[in-house]
């Protein structure tokens, strides 16, 4: 389980600076939006889309490995040395 502070903290803004935060599930469609937003500054808001399964919410990865450029499976998306070099 994953504690909503947790997917603050992923996007680099300070827990204290949120005002108020939900989940709204779209179960028709199988999937959620989380918002979480900010006190001041409304494209601080943090947004996190995903899926529904079994009434839990799932996302990709958060935080994305950084594989070394070497690594077969290095691309931009996955190697901070890739969006230089790849």
């Amino acid at each position: 389980m994953i504690d909503e502070r947790d997917l603050v903290k992923v996007s680099n803004v300070r827990v204290k600076d949120i005002e108020s935060d939900s989940i709204t599930k779209h179960k028709d469609a199988g999937t959620f939006t989380y918002h979480a937003k900010h006190r001041i500054n409304s494209s601080k808001d943090v947004i996190i889309h995903g899926i529904i399964i079994d009434d839990k919410c799932y996302t990709g990865a958060l935080i994305p490995p950084d594989l070394d450029p070497s690594d077969p499976k290095a691309t931009p998306t996955t190697s901070s040395v890739c969006m230089y070099v790849c």
